[in-house]
């Protein structure tokens, strides 16, 4: 294949992925642009529940759940990503990154059953909510917590106290506080038919609490379980009447159907009408879709599927897509380096610069003519300068019927013809050859 057929082949290849890649925005497929939204109603005087499920995934909500199931047909239904270098965070860093408002990633090497909640350095008892609970106290109210405070463990380390203070625990809400987050028991891989139906009848009772003070209940899935960067559910329950199922997004995401961890806290600030810290946070509100859904627990559910392959499947189309372009890549470049007609990269850059501006390359002539010799050494400008007589005079250089003169410096040079020879003359010996004309 030669360079002007790679050349062409390169050009068609960026413009059929642009083709696709419109085609795919018409169909639907890919989103053209932010969708238009509303925000979501904020709770008139009722709290704004947080129930956070490490391990939370869509494949869980279903006919086994009713509760969730419920909860996810009559309210806003998206599907929760993170966003950065790792995208796996254990339970506790999850609660840290909704407590301070950023993304806190303390395990960087996985999730596992041991990761165990250290709020700090110092082996604190409750996590840091500095960017709830300010806004809070500027607001006249307050933020509380069932089950996140870390009791030393059976070997030493804390461990949340999920069973006893926590969902599970079925926690009665503080009439004082509008922000309540509340944590439940993970679920793993190998025991979720165990817990699952415990989860969801605790989870019942705490929505009848919601509903007789006319509150929002949030649902999120609050970091995995395993190392496996699985997308999880989020579901926004308003309790009131009136309230219609709808697909979530928010300002970070620009994408219908997507909200990321970092939204939770400017959500529930938004949520229960507080304004937020002088801090600016880098999520954005979860707000409502304006284009209706026949099922939008149904599209958040196969966008967090999609979501969940793609991360699985990245590595190892990367990893192909080397095999496949690194021998091409090492291919053409021995073919540049040791192929017939390569020429040295030094004087291809010469004759590039001299060509647009029509200076001359200083070389030594080629016995052949039209490139440089491989012969001696480069005469100095002052011995190899031609007579007046062998130098091309700006008239036939630059006259418009000459194909030399429209001939690029790229293409390879035509082994009948030399612009020093044929239209100047024979050189002198060790003289120089012009590719264009002297001003």
């Amino acid at each position: 294949m030669g360079r002007r057929a790679l050349g062409w082949t390169l050009v068609l290849t960026v413009l059929g992925s642009w083709c696709l890649a419109a085609l795919a925005v018409v169909a639907g497929v890919a989103p053209a642009q932010a969708p238009a939204t509303r925000p979501l109603p904020e709770a008139s005087d009722g709290p704004v529940v947080l129930v956070g499920i490490p391990g939370l995934t869509w494949d869980l909500v279903g006919d086994s759940t009713p509760t969730l199931h419920r909860l996810a047909e009559q309210g806003g239904s998206a599907a929760l990503v993170l966003r950065g270098p790792d995208e796996v965070t254990c339970a506790a860093d999850a609660w840290l990154t909704v407590g301070v408002g950023t993304r806190t990633d303390r395990e960087a090497l996985g999730c596992g059953v041991d990761a165990t909640p250290v709020w700090d350095g110092a082996g604190a008892r409750e996590p840091d909510l500095s960017a709830l609970t300010a806004p809070a106290r500027a607001g006249g109210t307050c933020v509380t917590t069932h089950g996140l405070i870390a009791e030393p463990g059976p070997g030493g380390p804390p461990v949340l106290d999920t069973d006893t203070a926590g969902l599970l625990a079925l926690p009665a809400l503080d009439p004082d506080c509008r922000i309540q987050l509340v944590a439940a028991t993970p679920v793993y891989e190998s025991d979720r038919s165990e817990v699952l139906a415990d989860l969801d009848t605790a989870l019942a009772d705490l929505v009848d609490q919601v509903e007789r003070r006319d509150g929002i209940l949030v649902v999120s899935g609050m970091g995995q379980t395993t190392s496996d960067a699985r997308a999880q559910a989020l579901i926004v329950a308003p309790t009131s009447h009136g309230a219609t199922p709808s697909l979530l997004t928010s300002g970070s995401t620009r994408q219908a159907g997507l909200v990321q961890l970092v939204d939770l806290t400017p959500t529930l600030l938004q949520l229960a009408g507080l304004e937020p810290g002088t801090d600016a946070l880098p999520g954005a509100p979860v707000a409502e879709t304006q284009r209706h859904h026949d099922a939008p627990a149904t599209a958040a559910a196969d966008l967090a599927d999609a979501v969940s392959d793609a991360q699985r499947l990245a590595p190892w189309t990367l990893g192909a897509l080397a095999l496949i372009l690194l021998p091409l890549v090492a291919l053409g470049a021995a073919v540049r380096r040791w192929g017939p007609d390569h020429a040295p990269g030094l004087l291809t850059g010469s004759a590039w610069c001299s060509w647009p501006c029509r200076q001359p390359p200083s070389w030594p002539v080629s016995p052949r003519g039209g490139g440089p010799s491989s012969r001696g050494p480069r005469s100095s400008p002052s011995s190899s300068a031609p007579p007046a007589s062998s130098r091309c005079s700006p008239e036939v250089c630059r006259a418009p019927g000459d194909p030399r003169w429209l001939h690029p410096p790229w293409s390879p040079p035509s082994p009948s013809s030399s612009w020093g020879s044929t239209r100047c003359g024979r050189p002198a010996s060790g003289s120089s050859v012009s590719w264009g004309c002297n001003r």
